[in-house]
């Protein structure tokens, strides 16, 4: 049976995300560290909603609907969390967070509720932003402090990729398609980029 590159790509990132996931869950030094267990939390939920989604298709023959404005929240908030331990634990900065988690869980849900279901993905691309605009700042942070070696910077650098790439891949959406460039494949290559990282990451705090 030949497999279209698609369908190469979704099964390479689906190993991926299951072996980066286990591979931390496996190690002692990454569910003791606050900060990459946060992480832990966020690549689990990817793990989790795909089992269910795959189960729920192509063994139950049943299609789950009405979840697409909780897993865009979800994914936001995890990654919010993760991003803000990156920054700091001032009081002050976890307050900036809140807000900044309960705007976004309003605004999905008035847009979900009284809107166009699809007007979600406007939601989906603030959260995307939000997330690029951090992760920026947390790379810059970090180049200021050369002498710390942060070993999450390849997990940035790839969240940085995969986010901000994700809102090019938004905005260009049309013109993507009609040059006919599969942004699913695009999407999954740079997922399986992020597992990568995550593999290397865990592996280098196994070391450490």
């Amino acid at each position: 049976i030949q497999m279209s590159y698609l369908e190469i790509s979704i099964i390479f990132s689906y190993c991926l995300l299951f072996i980066a996931f286990f591979s931390g869950l496996s190690n002692s030094k990454v569910r003791q560290h606050k900060l990459s267990r946060s992480y832990l939390r966020y690549i689990g939920f990817f793990l989790g909603i795909e089992t269910i989604r795959l189960l729920s298709e192509y063994v139950f023959n049943y299609r789950i609907n009405g979840i697409y404005p909780f897993y865009v929240i979800l994914e936001f908030l995890l990654l919010l969390h993760f991003l803000q331990i990156s920054i700091g634990n001032s009081k002050k900065l976890k307050i900036t967070f809140g807000v900044f988690a309960s705007s976004f869980v309003i605004v999905t849900f008035i847009l979900y509720i009284f809107f166009d279901p699809k007007d979600i993905n406007y939601s989906k691309v603030i959260s995307h932003i939000l997330i690029t605009i951090f992760t920026v700042f947390i790379l810059l942070k970090n180049l200021k402090e050369v002498e710390v070696v942060n070993l999450f910077l390849p997990i940035y650098g790839a969240l940085l990729l995969y986010y901000a790439t994700s809102i090019f891949l938004f905005l260009l959406g049309d013109q993507i398609i009609n040059i006919n460039i599969n942004v699913w494949s695009i999407n999954n290559l740079l997922t399986c980029v992020l597992y990568a990282c995550s593999i290397y990451t865990f592996h280098q705090l196994k070391k450490s």
